[in-house]
């Protein structure tokens, strides 16, 4: 799997007075690839998939990262491509922290 920041949304400033302290939601994109060469067209690989798919959730849901405020939650997931033995499919994951400034 490869995992990034795919898109951050930044709400209203929440202090009235003073400072600013803003909840950012954070999508973590994570790409699982598989491949089985068996067949060309994929459907062996989307078997891998699935297996691939339900071990990084376990690993994901509900772990609270240092950096967040958190844990992660399940946002969406969608294949991305399949071709030549290989299949792309991308998890979203939702990754609340807070920004703060003077």
């Amino acid at each position: 799997p490869y995992g990034f920041v795919g898109r951050e949304q930044s709400g209203e400033n929440t202090r009235g007075t003073g400072g600013v302290l803003q909840r950012v939601e954070r999508d973590i994109s994570v790409v699982i690839v598989a491949s089985n060469l068996a067949d060309r067209l994929g459907a062996a690989a989307a078997a891998e998939i699935e297996t691939l798919k339900t071990s990084v959730r376990a690993s994901l849901i509900g772990w609270t990262p240092a950096s967040m405020v958190e844990p992660l939650t399940h946002v969406n997931g969608e294949l991305v491509e399949a071709r030549d033995g290989f299949v792309w499919f991308e998890d979203v994951y939702s990754a609340p922290t807070y920004l703060e400034g003077n």
